[in-house]
């Protein structure tokens, strides 16, 4: 049995990964964290506060709960990053090189999402490869760019068990925006339900994807368990009418 720490539990991704790993693996298996006390996340099973940037107190977790998979779910997004370009890389790869470290150290596998946001302006635009020019115009791609290529270092030099995935826009409907550049999709949802607009058309020209939608939270679970996901294996994105009254 799989015993998982989710690192920033309390963003878009964790506050939904969290439950639907503990539905999986029990919920005393999965243990969430934050920065900030996240009441939900702690009355299902363990919880604690930590602070992604101290490797001491990630280790210590991870010693006391025998975690053997770490999901570091650490970010400044997109739009906060450029208003802090400094702080945005200490936090985004301070996070990500203290997963590094205590997964090398205790024998963890991890897996930390990448981001379209690793592609730039010179990036091919068609049938984009997975290997090509990058070269990102923003402190969160950059940051993306570099963890891939550390977490490539650590899986060849140490034999850690690094995986990710280059995600599109995610959005969530439990947890507000958190500073991405897809956040004003969720934003029309939340003032939709102010002024008591009842019928909504999500645009797929957005290319935002909800955390169910190509089921992307048992994708996660198939990335770190060693599955691969076949390219097209997910349904077509659509035109869907949601009525939220």
């Amino acid at each position: 049995m799989k015993r998982i720490l989710i690192v920033g539990a309390g963003g878009q991704i964790g506050s939904e990964l969290t439950v639907y790993l503990r539905k999986i693996y029990g919920d005393h298996n999965v243990v969430a964290t934050d920065m900030r006390e996240c009441k939900a996340l702690g009355e299902a099973g363990p919880f604690e506060v930590l602070n992604a940037l101290d490797a001491t107190a990630m280790a210590s977790v991870v010693a006391r709960y025998h975690i053997d998979t770490i999901f570091n779910l650490v970010a400044l997004l997109s739009a906060v990053g450029e208003r802090n370009p400094q702080m945005a890389w200490n936090v985004n790869m301070g996070a990500l090189n203290n997963s590094l470290e205590v997964a090398r150290q205790h024998h963890c596998a991890l897996f930390t999402p990448s981001s379209i946001g690793a592609f730039g302006p010179s990036s091919p635009k068609d049938k984009t490869p997975q290997d090509t020019i990058m070269q990102p115009t923003t402190i969160y791609g950059i940051c993306k760019v570099t963890g891939e290529m550390l977490g490539n270092y650590y899986h060849h030099k140490y034999g850690v068990d690094t995986r990710s995935v280059r995600f599109p826009g995610i959005i969530s409907s439990v947890t507000l925006p958190g500073g991405g550049t897809t956040d004003y999709a969720v934003e029309i949802y939340y003032e939709a339900i102010r002024s008591g607009i009842t019928e909504l058309w999500q645009l797929s020209v957005v290319f935002c994807v909800t955390l169910w939608h190509m089921r992307i939270l048992s994708g996660f679970v198939l990335v770190v368990s060693g599955h691969v996901l076949p390219l097209g294996g997910h349904p077509p994105v659509q035109f869907i009418q949601y009525d939220i009254g």
